[in-house]
C-alpha cells in the first residue's frame, strides 16, 4: 500500500522468513558457521534455542540454501505428528519404497539408504523448526533415530530448532539420554540496540529504498525498547508505523508513529528492574503482543494512561479558541488558505503527478528484488519442504550498499588459479556484487577481504563468508581475514569497493590433501 509513496520497490518489513532478506546479526552469523560446522562434521544431534521471533526458522532456510551440494536437507515445520507419519515423510523425500505399515521396515530400508549416502559422500540432515512440540514418544524415538551410525561416524544429523520450553523439556530427568547426545547447543539472542539500527537499514536496503534516514535516532531507540531486539517485533512495529506515516502524508517516521503502533500491537516497554517474582506486583510492566497477555492484570489502567495522553497532547498543540471573535477569525483564515491551496493542486497537480509516476517507474526498473521461490521448491505439504531437491540460489539481484553497487575485485597470486577465480566470480554474481575484473598480483597476504569505508562492511564480512564457502567446497580449507582501510589515503578506494586477496590455492590444496 505505501510502497511507492516511499519509493519502496517491495514491502521492506515483511515476517516471511525469506533467505534473500536475513540480517546476518553477530549471533546468527555465529549460530550459522556453527552449524554447518556441525552438520559437516557428523556431530549428530543439534539444538538450536531461541525465544519466539529470533529468526530460528530464517536460519534453517539460510542453512538449506547454504549448504554444499553433498548437503541433502529436509524441514519439518510442524512437528505434532506420529513417529510413523515422520518415518513415512522422511522415506517419501528420500524416494524410498518402504512398507508403509511396518515402523520396523521403514527403520531398516532408512538405514541402508543412509549408509548408502555415506558411502558416496553425501550426508542427510533432517531439520525439525517448533522442536518444543515435539511428543515424549517423539523424542524419544529421535533419540533412537541419533543412534544410527557407521564405525566410525553418525550416519543421520538431527537438528532440533525451539523455544526456550525446548531447553526446560530437555532437562527432565525423562530425556537425560537424548540430552547427552546433543553434540551442539546454539543460543539465538535478541539484537542489540546497534545491530536493531542495522536490521532497520538493512531490511529498507531490501526494499530499494534510496531516499533521506526515514527513522530518525529517538524512533530507532524507542523500536529497540519496544521489540527488546527481536527482529520479528521490529518489523511490525516498522509496518505499522510506515502504515500510520503513510496515512498522515508524511514523508518519515516520527516517535509518535512507534507510540502509536506498540499500542495498537499491544507491546509495552519491559521494566529494567523487575519485581521479585513472589512479590504481588511481579506481574507489573510484562511484555504484550496480540491479544496474549504474560501476567499484566493492570492493562486496562495503561490504555487509559496512554489515551488520556493522547488527549492531553493533542489539546496542548491545538487548544482552539477562547473567545468567538477569534473563532470567526480562525474559520475564515482557514477557508481562505484552502481556497488558495485548491487553485495550486489543480493547477500544477498534473504536472508533480507525471513526474511521480515517472521517478516510480524507474525506480522499479533499476532495483530488481528477489522473486518468489520456483515451484519445485516450493512447500510440498503441511509439514516438510521438499529440500531433498537442491535448492535455488538466490537470484541475481544488484546489492546496494550506503555509496552505490557493491562492486567485488578478485586479486589472485597466479594465473594458475584463475579457472576457480571465475568460479567465485559466478558465485559473486549470483549473490548480486558486480565483478569488473580478474587481477594477478603479489599481494602481501595470507589471503583477506578489504573495504575501505566504514559503510561496507557488512557487505565484506558477506563477501568474506561466501569465499570462504565456496573454496571450501572445492578442497581449499582457506580463512580470510578481514580488514578495514581508511579509504581517505587511498586514490583507487570507492564506495561498495571491496577487494578480495587470495592465497595460493594450490599449496592449501596440497596441503588438505597431505
Amino acid at each position: 500500500m505505501y510502497e511507492k509513496h516511499f519509493g519502496f520497490t517491495k514491502l521492506p518489513f515483511s515476517v516471511a522468513a525469506d533467505p534473500g532478506n536475513f540480517y546476518l546479526s553477530s549471533t546468527h552469523q555465529e549460530a550459522l558457521t556453527n552449524l554447518h560446522y556441525g552438520v559437516q562434521s557428523r556431530k549428530g544431534l543439534i539444538a538450536v534455542i531461541g525465544e519466539p521471533g529470533t529468526g530460528k526458522t530464517s536460519l534453517l532456510r539460510m542453512f538449506v540454501a547454504s549448504a554444499p551440494p553433498n548437503i541433502r536437507s529436509a524441514i519439518i515445520y510442524d512437528p505434532r505428528i506420529s513417529w510413523k507419519t515422520m518415518l513415512r515423510l522422511i522415506l517419501g523425500k528420500c524416494g524410498i519404497n518402504a512398507p508403509r505399515s511396518d515402523p520396523e521396515g521403514m527403520m531398516r530400508r532408512l538405514e541402508t539408504h543412509l549408509k548408502r549416502e555415506l558411502k558416496q559422500q553425501r550426508s542427510i540432515v533432517l531439520l525439525i523448526d517448533e522442536a518444543q512440540t515435539l511428543s515424549d514418544d517423539l523424542l524419544e524415538q529421535l533419540r533412537l533415530l541419533s543412534n544410527l551410525e557407521s564405525d566410525q561416524e553418525k550416519i543421520l544429523q538431527i537438528v532440533l530448532a525451539g523455544q526456550c520450553e525446548l531447553e526446560e523439556k530437555l532437562s527432565e530427568a525423562k530425556f537425560a539420554a537424548l540430552q547427552q547426545r546433543i553434540a551442539l547447543r546454539l543460543q539465538l539472542t535478541p539484537l542489540n540496540a546497534e545491530e536493531v539500527d542495522g536490521y532497520i537499514k538493512f531490511m529498507l536496503q531490501k526494499a530499494g529504498y534510496q531516499g533521506k534516514e526515514l527513522f530518525d535516532r529517538s524512533a530507532v531507540e524507542r523500536i529497540s525498547d519496544y521489540s527488546r531486539g527481536i527482529p520479528r517485533l521490529i518489523s511490525s512495529l516498522c509496518d505499522n508505523a510506515l502504515l500510520a506515516s503513510y496515512r498522515a502524508f508524511e514523508q518519515s517516521v516520527p516517535v509518535e508513529r512507534i507510540d502509536k503502533a506498540a499500542r495498537d500491537l499491544k507491546i509495552r516497554i519491559q521494566q529494567s528492574d523487575p519485581p521479585a517474582a513472589d512479590s504481588p506486583s511481579a506481574a507489573a510492566g510484562q511484555f504484550y503482543f496480540g491479544d496474549q497477555q504474560l501476567g499484566n492484570d493492570d492493562s486496562w489502567q495503561e490504555e487509559l494512561d496512554a489515551s488520556l495522553a493522547d488527549y492531553e497532547e493533542a489539546y496542548r498543540r491545538n487548544p482552539g479558541p477562547s473567545r468567538p471573535q477569534d473563532g470567526r477569525l480562525f474559520m475564515f483564515l482557514a477557508l481562505v488558505l484552502i481556497t488558495a491551496a485548491a487553485l495550486i493542486f489543480f493547477r500544477s497537480g498534473s504536472n508533480h503527478a507525471q513526474v511521480d509516476r515517472s521517478a516510480i517507474g524507474q525506480a522499479n526498473s533499476d532495483e530488481a528484488s528477489f522473486p518468489a521461490p520456483l515451484e519445485e521448491h516450493q512447500q510440498q505439504g503441511p509439514l516438510m519442504a521438499s529440500a531433498f531437491d537442491p535448492l535455488p540460489s538466490l537470484a541475481s539481484t544488484k546489492r546496494e550498499t550506503v555509496g552505490g553497487h557493491a562492486r567485488v575485485f578478485v586479486h589472485t597470486p597466479n594465473y594458475r588459479n584463475e579457472p576457480i577465480v571465475k568460479e567465485l566470480g559466478k558465485a559473486l554474481q549470483t549473490a548480486g556484487y558486480e565483478t569488473p575484473e580478474i587481477r594477478v598480483g603479489s599481494g602481501r597476504t595470507g589471503g583477506d577481504v578489504r573495504f575501505f569505508f566504514p559503510s561496507d562492511r557488512r557487505e565484506a564480512k558477506t563477501v568474506k563468508f561466501l569465499i570462504e564457502a565456496e573454496l571450501r567446497k572445492r578442497g581449499f580449507p582457506v580463512s580470510l581475514q578481514l580488514l578495514e582501510r581508511d579509504g581517505r589515503e587511498f586514490q583507487h578506494a570507492a564506495p561498495g569497493k571491496i577487494e578480495v586477496w587470495l592465497p595460493p590455492l594450490l599449496d592449501h590444496s596440497k596441503v588438505n590433501d597431505s
